[in-house]
């Protein structure tokens, strides 16, 4: 008997772009057993979108407002169902083989996660080539890949995984709560890549992880709090979670500098060299940046 999947979609508004996004998994080759809408509060008639599809697998479920997608996410995962679980965010588009590659990947390793390469585009095609760069070799260390060079897999659209007990949920204290989710379970459950390009992550305005939005703040800081769950659990080790927590702190630093937080800028990059002295590649631009920035008078600023 073939394994059950259900594909999980959170929206807001977006009725347009949805549909495209529904369309996408019920065109699958492999036929998802049950398509979960959770409607983050909109205003616009989702419903009536889905129920144009005419489709009983789609099931939707509305919830007041609450802008937060892991409390959001995790609305989705307990109506479903499903042997597997793929997300797909309400803008994105799946290939039509996606389910089937990661149904057969999983199975034939035993593997409870499972990643694929994606590509962005916009309303003139394909803007990038790839999401996942540095991938493309023969068994790639996942959890080494995803922690170390803190490498973007388009977590929304690009998380598929087996349904078990031993599943954790996402973090509904987090903004995103993506990179946490896919590091905490590609660090204690197998996780395989396929290289080939599954996902389609589509750039719009109205994107969270648009460049220059509060994500570019944000998700950097997140991820330190997952760095702390890792380190509690002993999958990585205090100098490696230093130099990334000091990375992260100098990348929020940068993001703060170009929307003109000086100050608050100046805090970030003197925590990043404080908590790791030894990261030479940014120490002498943080040091130069740092005089710039701050007056000696000045003092240092709170951290966010």
């Amino acid at each position: 008997m073939n394994p059950s999947v259900s594909a999980l979609i959170v929206t807001q508004n977006r009725a347009q772009l949805l549909r495209q996004a529904v369309k996408s998994v019920l065109d699958q080759s492999y036929q998802v057993t049950e398509i979960i809408v959770v409607d983050d509060g909109s205003e616009e008639d989702i419903r009536s979108v889905l129920d144009g599809f005419m489709d009983k697998r789609i099931r939707y479920f509305y919830t007041r407002r609450l802008a937060l997608l892991p409390r959001l996410r995790n609305i989705a995962l307990s109506h479903a169902t499903g042997d597997f679980v793929a997300f797909i965010d309400s803008d994105d588009l799946w290939h039509s083989d996606k389910i089937k590659l990661c149904v057969e990947a999983a199975t034939g390793s035993d593997a409870d996660i499972v990643f694929t390469d994606s590509q962005v585009f916009d309303e003139t095609g394909i803007v990038e080539p790839s999401t996942c760069e540095g991938m493309q070799r023969a068994d790639p260390d996942i959890f080494s890949e995803i922690t170390v060079r803190n490498l973007s897999l388009a977590f929304g659209t690009n998380i598929f995984f087996r349904r078990h007990p031993g599943v954790i949920e996402f973090d509904g204290s987090l903004w995103a709560g993506d990179h946490d989710f896919v590091l905490r379970m590609s660090a204690f459950h197998k996780a395989v890549y396929i290289d080939r390009v599954m996902n389609y992550i589509r750039r719009h305005p109205g994107n969270m992880s648009r460049p220059m939005s509060m994500n570019d703040i944000i998700c950097h800081l997140e991820y330190n709090r997952t760095l702390d769950k890792l380190l509690g659990a002993g999958r990585i080790g205090r100098k490696l979670y230093r130099r990334i927590r000091a990375e992260n702190y100098a990348r929020t630093g940068h993001a703060y500098y170009v929307r003109g937080r000086h100050r608050r800028a100046s805090a970030f990059f003197a925590a990043s060299v404080s908590l790791y002295p030894r990261l030479n590649i940014v120490k002498l631009a943080i040091k130069n940046l740092f005089r710039r920035l701050v007056p000696r008078t000045a003092g240092t600023a709170m951290l966010f």
